[in-house]
């Protein structure tokens, strides 16, 4: 069962992907009060790596649930990860906005100058993490989509049922005889005896 093999390791690198862009969404806005006067586009209020790290989280969360044989649960994997698919659509759009219009001549000249590259790199580093969140969130949609969609994929205590009754099944022998697993052979009647010592004598 390797499809539902690889849900989980996609879940996982959505949990560390949306850890990253919580963290460097942090450190940008924290940078970004010290500049905000000297930025071009105010995107950084609107805390997309924020809220977008939080769903890549849920996401792959909800990955590592269903990579149980949970073919309910891998139905919400799927919801999710089209979620995440568009939250890093936006949060990429976003944060490379922010970063190609940059900041203006005067922050190196401010006060808060030593913030200024910084602030700059984490924008982009932020737009480098949405868009491979994106592409990762694209794949677990397919592997979650191909693991529901798999025979092999159905619920424990399914399966747990149909083995005990194969089991059951397999022990109890077949016959007209078998009563509680063990078969009985018939008994003979007395006449029967009667006439066999009967015939002996003559």
């Amino acid at each position: 069962m390797m499809k539902p093999v690889m849900v989980v390791i996609f879940s996982v690198f959505d949990i560390i992907l949306g850890m990253a862009s919580v963290g460097v969404q942090l450190a940008a806005l924290i940078l970004y009060t010290r500049i905000s006067n000297f930025v071009d586009v105010n995107y950084d209020v609107v805390a997309h790596g924020i809220w977008c790290g939080f769903i890549y989280i849920g996401a792959g969360s909800q990955g590592l649930y269903s990579s149980y044989n949970r073919p309910q649960a891998l139905r919400l994997t799927v919801m999710m990860a089209v979620i995440s698919v568009c939250g890093a659509i936006v949060a990429a759009t976003l944060s490379g906005l922010a970063a190609a219009s940059g900041y203006s001549y005067g922050c190196n000249s401010s006060h808060y100058t030593s913030s200024c590259v910084p602030w700059l790199e984490l924008e982009w580093v932020l737009m480098s993490i949405s868009i491979i969140s994106g592409l990762n969130n694209l794949t677990l949609m397919y592997f979650a989509h191909a693991a529901r969609k798999s025979s092999k994929c159905q619920p424990r205590s399914i399966n747990r049922h149909q083995h005990r009754n194969i089991s059951s099944s397999d022990c109890e022998p077949p016959g007209a005889y078998s009563v509680s697993g063990h078969a009985e052979r018939p008994q003979q009647k007395p006449s029967d005896k009667n006439d066999e010592i009967c015939q002996a004598d003559v």
